[in-house]
Formats: C-alpha cells, structure tokens, sequence
C-alpha cells in the first residue's frame, strides 16, 4: 500500500535501507541516499510492526533540504515516542483501521496532520475533490470513511486503553521467552523512549547450517502455532521494482524474521501453548 500511493501519485520510489534491530528506516542509510540523489521529493518512513522509525533523526536530514517526511503509521496506532502519539517531525501520517490492525473498524484508514491547508485539501479530495462553490472543484476520490466502519472505531476507541494495555503484556511475556534463547531468537528493538503497540510479534530466527526458516514455520507447525512470514517477498524483490543499490539490512530480516502470534484477548491457555513452542524450537535448535 505505501508503494502504491506513491506510483499512483506519479512519483518514482527509491528504497532506503532499514536498521536490523528496529526493524524501520536507517537514518545512516537516508544519508547515503541524499548524498546520492539531489531529486527526492519527499520521504516516507513506515511504523514496523508497532515500533515507529527515528523520526527525530530523518528530520534532522530532511528539514535543512526542505524535504518533507511522511509515515506510514498503518501499524502505529496506539504506539507512542516519549508520550506523544503523533510526531511533531512529520507533515502527515496514515493510520490503517483494517480488521487485522489493533483499532479494527473492518476497513478504511484515517489521515493525521498538524498542517491546516493539508487538511482541508485532504478533506476535499476524500469527497470527490467538490468544492463550494462547485466551480474550483476538481478530480477526486470516494475516499470517506462511511458511517457503519465509523460506528465500529468509535466503539473500539472506548475500549482502546484496556486492549492495548493487555496486548503489550502479552507481547512482553512472549519476547521474554524468546530473549532466553539469544542464539536463536532476536526480538525486535523497541527504543526505550518507545512504547509499541505490538502490532505483531516480529522475532528473527537464526536457525544455522542444515536448516531453515521454513523449517522453522513447520516445526512451530507441528506444535500447534502458526508462525509466518511479513512483507513477503520485499518490494525491491518484485520484478518491476529492482532497487538500483543494495539493502542488506533488509535483504538479512526479511531472510530471518518470523510473526507469531498475538492478538487483544489471549487467553493464559493460548499463552503458555505459545511459551512452549517457542521453547521447544529453539531448545530443538541448540544442539
């Protein structure tokens, strides 16, 4: 989806290589880029499965170039840096309300600015791009948020504070199974000025000579949990979109990362289940 507003807004992407313990876009890696290229537009940084990107740092880069920083903030909602839940380094950010996202409405997203003319501009193109008058209207889209899907977030929201809470307590108790085996798993980095959402439970799995990562998913298989992979294959493995240089941060996750499960209402049943596969993989794993 990130890749597809901008080729649908007639732009040409370049990919920007990730930090391998975050899992979000290098702020070293951006440097390179800019020193490259003297015709980037704008930067979007996307939140990685509930840990948002240095966006203190990329501004750092951008601003003095008058390049503005956007973020995919689609797995971000409820996630926060330093306290605040939205950034003052970003001129915008997109939130997804699919049904797999921790604020499900079934479908539908929303769109988050400090910048008022943007704001009004976003607001007139989700409506068809009419304007009162009619007369300065221009092409648009059919792109509001109907009121059932509404109705739906506007209940979720009630309950938000509780679910989110239970969700990072889970994750927590999964991640710290999984950092007794360090030769095996490695968790995802979560900044300590950052509170994640948890999204998903992303690990990378180092499973060594002879074996595999779908090996890995099999063995996690024959407990009882589905394990699987995220953003398969990487965008810059599509035929269409070759990247122009090399990503071997990304190209090394996307090799080794794995979801397991997590949701809003895990039971202790369901937990302890997903504690032992862990364990048992990785125990399976260490010989």
């Amino acid at each position: 989806a990130t890749l597809a507003a901008w080729e649908h807004a007639g732009f040409d992407v370049l990919f920007c290589d990730i930090d391998d313990e975050t899992f979000t876009l290098a702020s070293d890696a951006l440097s390179r880029l800019l020193a490259d290229h003297d015709d980037i537009a704008a930067v979007m940084a996307v939140t990685a499965y509930g840990v948002p990107p240095d966006l203190e740092s990329l501004s750092r880069l951008l601003a003095p170039r008058g390049i503005p920083l956007l973020l995919d903030d689609s797995h971000g909602f409820g996630s926060s840096c330093e306290g605040l839940r939205s950034s003052p380094h970003v001129l915008a950010a997109t939130y997804s309300l699919h049904a797999t996202k921790v604020l499900p409405a079934v479908e539908g997203g929303l769109v988050w600015t400090r910048d008022a003319q943007l704001q009004r501009e976003i607001v007139r193109l989700r409506g068809h791009g009419l304007t009162t008058p009619r007369q300065g209207s221009t092409a648009g889209f059919n792109a509001r948020l109907d009121e059932l899907r509404a109705t739906i977030a506007l209940a979720q929201l009630d309950r938000f504070p509780l679910v989110n809470a239970r969700r990072q307590a889970s994750a927590q108790r999964l991640r710290a199974v999984a950092q007794r085996y360090p030769a095996f798993f490695q968790v995802q980095r979560v900044p300590e000025r950052v509170s994640s959402n948890f999204q998903n439970l992303a690990v990378r799995c180092f499973p060594g000579a002879g074996s595999s990562l779908d090996r890995v998913i099999e063995e996690f298989a024959q407990q009882g949990v589905e394990a699987r992979r995220y953003f398969a294959p990487p965008l810059h493995h599509l035929a269409k979109y070759p990247s122009p240089h090399a990503l071997p941060n990304t190209d090394a996750v996307y090799d080794s990362l794995l979801c397991l499960p997590i949701h809003d209402e895990m039971s202790e049943a369901a937990l302890r289940q997903l504690e032992q596969a862990m364990q048992a993989v990785a125990a399976a794993h260490a010989s």
